[in-house]
């Protein structure tokens, strides 16, 4: 649904996902309680700004699960070096 966006509001794709969790959310009710999301690869990424808005608003998940995604830094020794400064 985030190309259909108009006036060039932009890709609303994470919108569209946060959208599908709180729906899923209210179509499990109660088995709902511990909702997992999961990304791989570009999904991972997904995840990973998931988590970041989660920040700033409720999450519409419990716990993330991330294979290979991206999350800002692009080796172990450049993470090394952000962790160190």
């Amino acid at each position: 649904l985030g190309s259909l966006a108009r006036n060039g509001v932009g890709n609303l794709a994470l919108r569209d996902q946060q959208m599908a969790l709180f729906f899923l959310r209210r179509l499990l009710g109660p088995a709902a309680e511990r909702l997992l999301l999961f990304g791989e690869s570009s999904g991972g990424a997904s995840v990973c700004a998931h988590l970041a808005m989660a920040a700033v608003a409720p999450p519409a998940f419990d716990a993330a699960a991330i294979l290979s995604g991206y999350c800002g830094t692009n080796t172990h020794e450049q993470a090394e070096e952000a962790a160190d400064a």
